[in-house]
């Protein structure tokens, strides 16, 4: 009912606006997936490593106002094993602060997930150590005024002036597990996790077979598009959907609709490490690998 009565209030209160749209680019992410000596795959920084560069904006004006919508693909964890019991926005909270200080209180500002499932800030990454730090709030702070400069020259890019055709669609791809593993290996990873599957596992409760899993797509201008997959996509799901839309621009988001865990491509499933095989220990569907294939699911 609460939804309702909003969706109302807003269909009532909508006015004309105009749209640009921009593409900038920001070093802000680094690739946390690299192999240590013994080929394992580990979270450690990878400056080698895929991620994305892309710095989606759109500008809104009309009489009621404006906002900037942006997205950018990092996990938002600068202060993940900082603070463990506190609350936060993270980086985009840390955004906001520093473009309303520069642009004013009255501006909108909404930020939309990229394709984040394998990268973190790069301010956390001591190559020389090749590790993670904890953040700070400090840390935070030269974050979010990071992300904030990098908007700010985006802002000043010329932008093209959307003639708006909206259109959306959405559909599902069934995504199957792999390889399962063994009682010994789920007990391994972990008491929580492992103490459930085996508890599911010997009582003879069946995984799934398949997971529905969203993918969708908006259309704001002929040539203007955005993609999402839902849970949390890695990074190089770009370049696939660079290939799937080419002539288009696009913005990309994840983390959208419903969340299962994360979604690899066939590249990052057969170089395991957390996102394949430890992941979906934290699901209640399967414990195991998703199969290789998704490539060929989503495209």
């Amino acid at each position: 009912t609460t939804l309702v009565g909003l969706t109302r209030q807003t269909l009532a209160r909508l006015a004309p606006v105009g749209a640009s749209w921009r593409n900038g680019t920001s070093e802000f992410a680094i690739n946390r997936r690299r192999r240590n000596e013994n080929g394992v795959t580990e979270h450690r920084p990878h400056p080698e490593g895929y991620y994305d560069p892309n710095l989606w904006l759109l500008e809104l004006e009309g009489n009621a106002g404006s906002a900037l919508l942006y997205s950018y693909a990092c996990h938002p964890v600068t202060m993940y094993e900082a603070e463990w019991q506190t609350i936060s926005a993270d980086f985009p909270g840390s955004v906001r602060f520093e473009l309303r200080e520069r642009m004013g209180a009255a501006i909108h500002l909404q930020f939309f997930q990229g394709l984040a499932g394998s990268v973190r800030p790069r301010i956390l990454a001591d190559l020389e150590e090749e590790v993670f730090r904890n953040g700070s709030r400090d840390v935070l702070k030269k974050a979010g005024k990071q992300l904030a400069d990098d908007l700010v020259k985006t802002l000043a890019l010329p932008g093209v002036e959307l003639e708006l055709e909206l259109m959306a669609c959405m559909g599902y791809v069934l995504v199957r597990p792999g390889a399962p593993l063994q009682p010994d290996g789920i007990r391994e990873l972990g008491t929580n996790w492992g103490g459930y599957w085996l508890e599911r596992l010997h009582s003879g409760i069946p995984c799934d077979r398949v997971q529905p899993w969203p993918i969708g797509l908006i259309q704001l201008g002929c040539e203007h598009l955005i993609t999402y997959i839902a849970a949390e996509a890695v990074a190089e799901w770009r370049p696939h959907l660079e290939k799937v839309f080419a002539g288009s621009q696009l913005a990309c988001w994840g983390y959208c609709q419903h969340e299962h865990t994360y979604l690899p491509t066939d590249e990052l499933i057969a170089a395991g490490g957390y996102e394949v095989n430890q992941a979906p220990l934290c699901t209640n569907f399967w414990p195991q690998p998703i199969a290789a294939g998704t490539d060929t699911l989503v495209e």
